[in-house]
């Protein structure tokens, strides 16, 4: 108390000094006057405030205890000064929520752009696929339909190798037939008519034994390689 004393005379004594140099001495007492007048009433107003406040919250803690309401019901009262500040934080966050909303909203929208830019181009490659797979049916189906008319001419063609075949099996064994027949006939001639080598065998035979050996031989072989 001692030294808050102290520190009062000692602003009063600064606040005297300056309101002289500023008004003057006469001026100066007046508003020194008045600066006490003032600071008198607030130190009464603390007081009757400080007062009031004690018997509020004895009051308060006395309901407390004898449990007409608990200390959950009895919170701060809101000032204007708190509630505005309440105001600006809410905002504030609400401010800080909106932005990130628009971010995520422009990427979901870049997403869903590029999302549709892909559906788009599947499409297109889906509808390309289609007309291809409905070209290549038509194909199949033109092709099987030229194969289709291929199946009579290539039984057709079957049954002429056929006939032709037969009809070459039959000429070669007639052809051989014949040539067997030729060959004996052949034979059966060369049987009935002597060659001129035998007679000239004969001739020369009358003349000469050793001589006729020889070319009977000779003779044998050179009709030997004209049957063959």
């Amino acid at each position: 108390d001692c030294k808050y004393i102290e520190m009062l005379f000692e602003q009063e004594y600064f606040f005297s000094c300056l309101l002289f140099k500023l008004f003057g001495r006469r001026e100066g007492k007046e508003q020194l006057f008045k600066l006490k007048y003032c600071v008198i009433q607030d130190i009464e107003r603390k007081e009757t405030w400080n007062k009031k406040s004690l018997c509020f919250f004895s009051t308060r803690y006395e309901l407390v205890q004898r449990g007409m309401f608990t200390a959950k019901d009895t919170g701060l009262v809101p000032t204007v000064y708190t509630r505005n500040q309440q105001l600006e934080a809410d905002n504030m966050r609400l401010r800080k929520d909106l932005e990130n909303y628009k971010l995520a909203a422009n990427k979901a929208k870049e997403a869903f752009l590029k999302m549709q830019k892909e559906r788009d181009f599947h499409r297109m490659h889906h509808k390309r696929v289609v007309q291809e797979k409905n070209k290549l049916i038509c194909d199949i189906k033109r092709l099987k339909a030229h194969y289709a008319s291929y199946e009579p001419v290539l039984k057709q063609l079957t049954e002429k190798y056929q006939t032709t075949l037969r009809q070459k099996m039959l000429t070669s064994l007639e052809r051989d037939r014949a040539v067997g027949q030729v060959v004996q006939k052949e034979k059966e001639k060369r049987k009935k008519k002597p060659s001129q080598n035998e007679f000239t065998m004969l001739a020369l035979s009358s003349n000469s034994p050793h001589l006729s050996i020889s070319h009977f031989l000779l003779s044998s072989a050179s009709s030997f390689s004209q049957v063959t």
